[in-house]
């Protein structure tokens, strides 16, 4: 008995060492999991090469790849068995979506806005900044008491990547969101229109509506909003410009983006409220705005596809050639132009029986792009095509809407005054910008003035009558 129980014993002992030794001993031999692990590096890494990361989508999809990886070289060189790694893999995985979903959170119920944190770009115009509230009828307005400090490029320059100085803005709004220094309960005159009027990196005393306060001693109200369109403008007139019982009232139409706005508008307020408060929260998303800033860092700033700068050499009254860079093109309109253009036609027409209701006077004033005033000025280089690009008859076009809506309602084009104060050296616009100079600010309030001053005149004659005249 003894016997056998020491042989059975000796049988499992050496059962044993077996066991032990088959568990010490890795299926495969370690150099060759590390060469494996190395193999699996250099084809990831050969293959994210290879791959060019176009947006912020594909950097995503690269890193979660990365990820994935990471794990399964992991699963190659480490010793700790597979349910363990797994069970760390689950753990690590569970936790980054608990991150994530934590500060995804505090966005999708409007604690944190992250554009302004991260500085990623914005996709909708609706959208524009992170200072805007949502409204109904007008999409988006500046938030009451808004101070906004700081430097921003040029719009052009932004958008073909453009290594220029930026510009220093401090601006104040009123309790309505508008550019005024305080809040008005009436004025002499109201100006409607879109970043031309509200001009945020002019200072206060330069601005278009300022200047014209100063030359027709008035008191007159800047209802500049950036971005907006005829139908917001609409608006405009009857949310805020009429209750100031102004006599006269500036419509600026802006030939740059105007048009596009009308279809901007439509589909905007075609989409379902639930819709666009959807695309906010992306907007402001942590996800969306840390991929965006990934894919700057590792980029750089990246011009769209086909936006080739259009620009010219100008001399300026100092004897300096300056490059000037333009944005749009001046095309022909296009069917949807010309249909967009009926849309504010109908616009024009009812802003003028409002403004005629309520006894204030209403001139329209064509705001040319750039590329309008300066086209036969400049000096073309080889790789662009400003030297023989035409421009459309929409100011034209425009001037004929208003002369059929009514005798009284008043138009102005800046583009001859512009042209002749371009030829003497002077510059309107910014080199890298789309916008006003202080100089054109200055040109345009003085040609306002005196079509301001010609429509108050020719109402005064209408009231005397036939006789006085």
């Amino acid at each position: 008995m003894l016997r056998f129980a020491h042989s059975q014993g000796s049988h499992d002992l050496a059962g044993c060492n077996t066991c032990l030794n088959m568990e010490a001993r890795p299926a495969v031999p370690r150099r060759w999991r590390r060469a494996a692990a190395l193999l699996v590096v250099v084809v990831w890494a050969t293959g994210v090469w290879l791959y060019e990361v176009t947006g912020p989508r594909e950097l995503v999809i690269v890193l979660l790849v990365c990820y994935l990886i990471i794990w399964a070289v992991a699963a190659l060189v480490t010793r700790v068995s597979p349910r363990e790694l797994g069970a760390r893999f689950l753990l690590s995985t569970l936790g980054l979506l608990l991150v994530w979903t934590f500060f995804e959170a505090a966005a999708v119920v409007g604690l944190v806005d992250y554009r302004p944190l991260l500085g990623a770009p914005i996709s909708e115009w609706w959208y524009a900044t992170h200072y805007n509230v949502l409204d109904r009828e007008l999409v988006y307005i500046h938030q009451p008491y808004l101070r906004l400090a700081g430097t921003q490029p040029g719009d052009i320059a932004a958008t073909l990547c453009l290594r220029t100085p930026h510009y220093r803005y401090d601006v104040r709004y009123d309790g309505h969101g508008f550019r005024n220094p305080r809040d008005l309960t009436a004025a002499d005159i109201a100006v409607i229109g879109d970043s031309f009027v509200e001009a945020p990196t002019v200072a206060d005393d330069e601005v278009v509506t300022s200047v014209l306060a100063g030359l027709l001693g008035a008191t007159v109200a800047n209802l500049g909003m950036s971005a907006y369109g005829p139908q917001q403008e609409l608006v405009i007139l009857r949310r805020y410009a009429l209750p100031l019982l102004p006599r006269l009232i500036v419509w600026a139409f802006y030939e740059g983006n105007d048009l596009k706005d009308v279809g901007r508008y439509e589909e905007h307020i075609a989409a379902p409220t639930t819709t666009s408060s959807m695309r906010f929260r992306f907007e402001a998303s942590f996800a969306r705005n840390v991929a965006h800033s990934l894919y700057r860092l590792l980029k750089g700033c990246q011009a769209p596809p086909g936006a080739a700068p259009r620009s010219g050499m100008f001399r300026d009254d100092h004897g300096r050639d300056v490059r000037m860079y333009f944005g749009a093109k001046n095309d022909p309109l296009s069917s949807a132009d010309l249909q967009h253009l009926s849309v504010t036609h109908s616009v024009l027409r009812e802003a003028h029986d409002l403004s005629h209701r309520h006894g204030s006077r209403l001139l329209v004033a064509f705001v040319p792009t750039s590329f309008r005033v300066y086209k036969d000025l400049v000096r073309c280089p080889t790789d662009s095509d400003c030297d023989h690009a035409s421009v459309n008859d929409l100011p034209l076009r425009l001037q004929s809407i208003v002369g059929e809506i009514a005798s009284d309602l008043g138009y102005v084009d800046l583009t001859p005054p512009f042209v002749e104060e371009a030829r003497r050296g002077r510059l309107l616009y910014r080199p890298d910008d789309t916008h006003w100079t202080i100089d054109g600010h200055r040109v345009a309030a003085e040609v306002i003035a005196k079509a301001l001053t010609r429509n108050a005149n020719a109402r005064e004659a209408d009231v005397r009558g036939p006789a006085a005249r």
